[in-house]
């Protein structure tokens, strides 16, 4: 089968991904694949299979299934993307100790330890997020 015919034979979002990546693979200045991209394989791969998905895409099919395994809900094999919290309260005395731990899409894991004063994890979650709000 040629790679025209194998493309009209793809659901509409993954051949939409393959033109990100492939777009990424022309145009990119670094290695990795962006997060994103990542991202987006891996909420294909738990709705049209890996195989099927790291083929298209041109990933390695472990290391796409690994990105999987990073969102729990896509290791169940759900096409469900769960939204991201935006407020998250956190109870304490001044005094105690406690820990956060924050972790990225992509694997990245920072913990936060502290014991009497609460640090400021707002803070601290932006820039661990690169988010600047």
């Amino acid at each position: 089968m040629t790679r025209g015919r194998a493309r009209k034979s793809l659901p509409l979002a993954l051949a939409r991904a393959q033109d990100r990546f492939e777009e990424w693979r022309r145009s990119r200045t670094g290695r990795r694949i962006p997060g994103k991209l990542w991202v987006a394989a891996a909420r294909l791969a738990a709705r049209h299979g890996v195989q099927r998905t790291a083929t298209a895409l041109r990933l390695n099919s472990a290391v796409l299934k690994s990105h999987m395994t990073v969102d729990p809900v896509l290791a169940a094999g759900t096409s469900v993307t769960p939204e991201a919290p935006q407020f998250v309260e956190l109870l304490g005395s001044p005094g105690e100790q406690g820990s956060a731990e924050l972790t990225d899409g992509q694997g990245a894991r920072m913990r936060v330890e502290w014991r009497g004063a609460m640090p400021d994890l707002a803070a601290l979650s932006r820039g661990f997020f690169g988010r600047a709000s």
